[in-house]
């Protein structure tokens, strides 16, 4: 049940990646890391079916985690990118190459792998307090150096939009995180939700991992921040389920390295698929009667420039 809800989730935050992308960078230019971003995003209706295919995926999520360990459920957000293909390929008749579809081979074989391997069971019924409190200052403290670089680095478009993507991911892993301790309190005494921490996390990470998403999607190309979601969020939850939540990934044999090599494989082909030109060279635009397409957008690769923007 759990990994079914788990791609279910991912073929939710595919549609999402492809609808609040092109309400981000159709946005006027100036309003990066403002509240006024987002208050521009909400009046554009490609933008709320975006949002509303982000509570699908939210909603699938919790499912997953409900049923297994976070250890075992993040991973599966990867398969995203090949939701992402698919979803291209049939709905815009976008070709891809063989080697873009032997990446999307490659994740699904070894998240498969990593997943039968590694077999992560769920581990603590309620973690420990000082662990939260370590955990939660250790992720906030990541996203504000991450953020702050951010902006004070000279960076191109590329290299921002892949800093706030990462931080996104980390909140994306904390509200994660959140949601899985909220279901621990929900099964072991449900009349203490409203009065548990875990709650307000999952509020403040989900929407700061929002927030920091559609900048991300704002300053910079689709490869740079597709990879730092897709990558930065299943590592993150899986050293919060086996440090904090303290989930097994099994017997430490070759058999369980050999799946941690998977995740690797799982990254490359990742960022593989990411610098692809079809993704790169394609955005949506708004056709006649509402009807939405992609066409070429004259950019390519990590360092391209959103339309209307330059830097």
């Amino acid at each position: 049940m759990a990994l079914m809800f788990a791609f279910a989730g991912s073929f939710f935050n595919a549609v999402t990646t492809v609808l609040q992308r092109e309400a981000a960078q159709s946005s006027p230019s100036g309003l990066a890391l403002k509240p006024s971003l987002m208050w521009d995003l909400v009046r554009r209706p490609v933008w709320v079916g975006g949002f509303a295919t982000l509570i699908g995926g939210f909603v699938c999520q919790a499912l997953a985690l409900n049923f297994g360990p976070i250890a075992s459920v993040q991973p599966v957000l990867a398969f995203e990118m090949v939701f992402l293909l698919v979803v291209i390929s049939v709905i815009y008749h976008v070709s891809f190459s063989w080697v873009e579809w032997v990446s999307a081979l490659v994740i699904a074989l070894c998240l498969g792998y990593f997943l039968w391997a590694d077999s992560p069971q769920v581990g603590a019924i309620s973690p420990s307090g000082a662990d939260v409190v370590v955990a939660l200052l250790a992720g906030l403290g990541c996203i504000a150096l991450t953020v702050l670089g951010a902006q004070v680095l000279r960076l191109k478009p590329a290299g921002r939009a892949g800093l706030l993507a990462g931080a996104g991911a980390i909140s994306f892993a904390y509200a994660a995180f959140s949601i899985k301790t909220v279901t621990l309190v929900l099964r072991s005494n449900p009349g203490h939700v409203l009065s548990s921490w875990s709650l307000y996390a999952l509020v403040f990470f989900g929407l700061l991992g929002l927030f920091l998403a559609q900048n991300a999607f704002y300053v910079g190309p689709i490869g740079a921040t597709q990879s730092a979601l897709t990558i930065v969020d299943p590592l993150a939850s899986i050293l919060l389920g086996v440090f904090v939540l303290h989930e097994s990934l099994g017997k430490f044999d070759v058999k369980v390295i050999f799946g941690l090599v998977c995740l690797g494989g799982v990254a490359y082909a990742v960022v593989v698929l990411n610098r692809s030109n079809n993704l790169a060279q394609y955005r949506s635009i708004k056709l006649p009667r509402g009807d939405w397409r992609l066409q070429p957008s004259g950019e390519s690769g990590f360092g391209a420039t959103p339309r209307g923007r330059h830097t």
